[in-house]
């Protein structure tokens, strides 16, 4: 029995000895990484550095940043809506969501492609024409004959962009887009 007991405890000391070796092992060698590294990270490179440019200062169409500070006004205090154009909005939600518990596209033509983002409670239409009134001329349409107002298209609130390949395509063009609805503020 002794020599049982002698075998498992030497068995233990050389599954243990053979861990804090690989342990020791690992932990030298990460560390020799880091320190490697770390200095690479400090010598100066011999590139010119550039200015960082955010995305934004590479977008090919300006926005109306008046108009897009509206938006997001509303966002933060959504004006109310008529209980017409609640019911109509409902409506819309039911027929394209099949319910008004949550989000998606809910219009999609080859011009436009409307999303419905339920945790803001917004709607947002991209555009993916270069025609940009006909995009927004076809989404007001197309809310007005789920019966919404004027007013009520306005106080969604719904926000318009355009596509970054067709953004692209008017660069240059010397654009500055709204992206509320015509005749909202």
């Amino acid at each position: 029995m002794y020599k049982k007991i002698k075998k498992h405890y030497s068995l233990i000391l050389i599954i243990g000895a053979t861990l804090s070796f690989i342990f020791l092992s690992l932990v030298f060698f990460s560390s020799r990484r880091l320190q490697g590294t770390s200095t690479l990270q400090t010598q100066p490179s011999a590139l010119p550095t550039q200015p960082a440019v955010t995305p934004l200062d590479k977008y090919p169409v300006d926005y109306n940043t008046k108009a897009s500070q509206s938006f997001w006004e509303k966002v933060d205090k959504l004006p109310p809506l008529s209980s017409a154009d609640v019911k109509a909005k409902n409506n819309l939600l039911l027929a394209t969501l099949k319910t008004t518990d949550s989000g998606g596209v809910v219009y999609e033509s080859a011009n436009v492609s409307v999303d419905y983002v339920h945790a803001l409670d917004i709607f947002q239409a991209k555009i993916l024409t270069r025609n940009l009134s006909q995009a927004k001329n076809e989404t007001v349409a197309w809310l007005r004959g789920y019966g919404l107002s004027n007013q009520g298209i306005c106080n969604l609130p719904i926000m318009f962009s355009i596509d970054i390949f067709v953004a692209q395509s008017l660069k240059g063009e010397d654009i500055t887009f709204n992206p509320l609805p015509d005749g909202c503020q």
